[in-house]
C-alpha cells in the first residue's frame, strides 16, 4: 500500500536557471506588457470615439495612429504571452 503525504502533491514551479536570480524582472515585463495594452486600447478608443485627449495624452501632441497603436498592443501581448511560457525538459 502506498501511502501519499501532503508534501508529495504539492505542485513545484518549475524555474528556468538563468531567471531564478531576476524574479523582480518578471514582475516588470508583466506589469509594464498590461500597461501597453491599456494605453493601447485606449488610444483605439480615442480614435473610434474622436476623443483626442486619448488619441494623444496632451493638449496638442503628435497623436498615435490606430496602426501603431494596433502593433503596440500586439507587442505587449506576445511579451506577455512569453513572460508566462514555461520552459523544462
Amino acid at each position: 500500500m502506498v501511502t501519499l503525504s501532503y508534501d508529495s502533491m504539492k505542485p513545484t514551479r518549475v524555474v528556468h536557471p538563468e531567471t531564478q536570480h531576476f524574479p523582480l524582472f518578471g514582475l516588470i515585463s508583466k506589469n509594464s506588457s498590461t500597461g501597453g495594452i491599456i494605453i493601447g486600447c485606449l488610444v483605439l478608443a480615442g480614435w473610434w470615439l474622436d476623443i483626442p485627449m486619448l488619441k494623444g495624452g496632451l493638449p496638442n501632441p503628435p497623436y498615435m495612429v490606430p496602426n501603431t497603436a494596433l502593433g503596440f498592443i500586439f507587442a505587449c501581448v506576445s511579451l506577455r504571452l512569453l513572460n508566462g511560457a514555461e520552459t523544462g525538459p
